[in-house]
C-alpha cells in the first residue's frame, strides 16, 4: 500500500503541476507581473529577490507534494473489506471508544483509524522527548525491534492493522515499527535503558489502592501520572474480538497499558518501578495483559499468564482483583513477591519488600507518597469500609497523590480508573462508569 501511495502522489502532484503550467502559460500571454514574473531580477537587492522567489517556489512545490501525499495515504490505506466497526461513546461526560471486529488485523485497523490523531501525536511526542531519556527515537526503535520476535503472529497482525488504520485516518505514514514502539517503549525504557544506564527518569508514576471491606466487597483504583502532554494522547477502549469476552483497557497512543478490566470482573492496576535489574527480551507486557484478560476468569489464572516462567519485561507492581479477592504483586524481571491482603494495600513507584530495597535505583523515590497514601487509606478505612467516594477523594488528594507539577513537560495526573469508574483527567472531574 505504501507503493500505491507513492504512485498516487506522483500522479496527483504531476497533474497539479501540469495544470499550474497550463494556467500560467494562458495568463501570462500579455503580462509579466505576479506569477508571470521571470527570475531575471534587476536593480536594488536583485540577488535577494531572486533567492526569495526560488525559496517561495520550492515551498509551494513541497507543500503541493506533501498535500498530495497526505491525500494519497488516505486513499491507498483505506480498506473497505474490514470487519466490524468502531464508535465513540459517552459515559457521564467521559468518552471511550467501542471497537469490534472478527480478527486481530481488523481490530487493529478499526482501533488505529479511530485513534489516528492520538497515535500520530504520540509519535511526534516521542520524537521530541526521546533525547530527554538519553536516547534518539531511532535508538528506541532499535531496542523495541528486539521484542518483535517474541510477539505472537496474531498480535503482529493487529499492530500491522493499527498502522494501516492510523495512516488512513491521519493521512500521515504510521509504520508497523511506530506502533511497535508505542506498544513496548515502557519495556525499552524501564526494562532495558534505565537499568543499564542507571539513570533516573521520573516522568512516569501512579498511585494504586485496594481494600477488602467488612461486607466482603472489594474496591481498587489507581491514578496514571505521566508528563502532561501525554494527557491528550490517551483513551479508554472497550473492544470485542470475535467471540472473546469484552475487554476494557487504557491506551496511550497506540499502546495498551496494564490498567484494565475484563468481562469476568478481573481488574488490573500497575505501578512502574525504576530498578537496577535489566530485564530479558521476552513477550511484551501488552500481549500478556491482553491474553490474560481474554482467557482468564480467576486471579490466579491471570497472574500465571502475566508471569510466564516467573519472568517480566520490566520491574513493577500489580494489583489483581475481582469482586471478592485482591492479589498484590511486586515484580522484578526474574522474581515476584505475591500476597493476598486481608484489608488494605497501597502501591506507588517503589517496593514494599524490605529485601528488594537495594534493587531500587533511587531507594527514596516515592517513599513519601507511599506513606502519605497509606495514612489516607487507613484513615478512610477506620470503619473497615471504603466507599467509591472515599477512594476517589484519596486519588484526588492534591498535590501529592493527584499531581500537577509546574511546567509543560512536568508530571501530572492524566487519568484514573477504579473497579467501577474511569476518566481522562483527574479524579476530581467527571467519572465515567466502566461499561462491563
Amino acid at each position: 500500500m505504501l507503493g500505491l501511495s507513492i504512485i498516487i502522489t506522483f500522479i496527483l502532484s504531476g497533474l497539479i503541476f501540469f495544470l499550474i503550467y497550463l494556467s500560467r502559460k494562458k495568463w501570462c500571454k500579455n503580462s509579466n507581473r505576479g506569477i508571470c514574473t521571470d527570475l531575471k531580477f534587476t536593480g536594488k537587492f536583485a540577488r535577494v529577490k531572486k533567492i526569495l522567489a526560488i525559496v517561495l517556489i520550492i515551498f509551494i512545490g513541497a507543500s503541493i507534494i506533501c498535500c498530495c501525499h497526505h491525500i494519497s495515504n488516505r486513499l491507498a490505506f483505506l480498506r473497505m473489506d474490514i470487519s466490524g466497526h468502531s464508535e465513540w461513546r459517552d459515559s457521564n461526560g467521559q468518552k471511550y471508544l467501542y471497537v469490534e471486529a472478527n480478527n486481530h488485523h481488523d481490530l487493529g485497523y478499526q482501533t488505529g483509524y479511530a485513534l489516528s490523531d492520538k497515535i500520530l501525536s504520540m509519535k511526534a511526542l516521542l520524537l521530541i522527548c526521546s533525547n530527554s531519556y538519553g536516547l534518539s527515537y531511532f535508538d528506541i526503535e532499535k531496542i523495541c525491534n528486539e521484542y518483535d520476535s517474541y510477539i505472537p503472529e496474531n498480535y503482529k497482525q493487529e499492530i500491522l492493522g493499527m498502522s494501516e488504520g492510523a495512516t488512513a485516518g491521519s493521512g500521515f505514514l504510521i509504520s508497523y515499527t511506530d506502533i511497535l514502539v508505542q506498544s513496548v517503549f515502557i519495556e525499552a525504557l524501564y526494562g532495558r535503558h534505565i537499568p543499564s544506564e542507571l539513570s533516573i527518569i521520573s516522568d512516569f508514576g501512579c498511585t494504586a489502592l485496594g481494600t477488602i471491606n467488612n461486607d466482603g466487597s472489594v474496591l481498587v483504583g489507581q491514578n496514571m501520572d505521566l508528563i502532561k502532554p501525554m494527557g491528550s494522547l490517551q483513551s479508554f477502549v472497550l473492544h470485542k474480538l470475535g467471540n472473546d469476552p469484552l475487554v476494557f483497557t487504557h491506551r496511550l497512543g497506540g499502546g495498551t497499558s496494564a490498567m484494565a478490566k475484563n468481562e469476568y470482573g478481573l481488574v488490573l492496576t500497575v505501578n512502574l518501578v525504576q530498578t537496577k535489574e535489566i530485564a530479558p527480551y521476552t513477550i511484551p507486557t501488552f500481549v500478556l495483559v491482553r491474553e490474560g484478560l481474554v482467557k482468564e476468569k480467576s486471579i490466579e489464572g491471570l497472574y500465571n499468564t502475566l508471569f510466564p516462567n516467573n519472568s517480566s519485561s520490566f520491574s513493577h507492581n500489580y494489583i489483581i482483583a475481582n469482586s471478592s479477592t485482591i492479589l498484590a504483586v511486586q515484580s522484578l524481571p526474574h522474581n515476584q513477591t505475591k500476597t493476598y491482603p486481608t484489608n488494605t494495600i497501597v502501591f506507588t513507584n517503589t517496593f514494599l519488600n524490605p529485601f528488594w530495597q537495594d534493587t531500587l535505583l533511587d531507594p527514596q523515590y516515592s517513599k513519601e507518597r507511599q506513606s502519605y497514601a497509606e495514612a489516607l487509606l487507613l484513615e478512610a478505612y477506620k470503619d473497615n469500609m471504603l466507599t467509591e467516594e472515599e477512594l476517589i477523594k484519596i486519588l484526588g488528594e492534591e498535590p501529592i497523590i493527584c499531581r500537577d507539577e509546574n511546567g509543560f513537560f512536568s508530571m501530572g495526573t492524566i487519568s484514573f480508573m477504579t473497579y467501577n469508574s474511569f476518566g481522562i483527567g483527574t479524579p476530581n472531574g467527571h467519572r465515567g462508569s466502566i461499561p462491563i
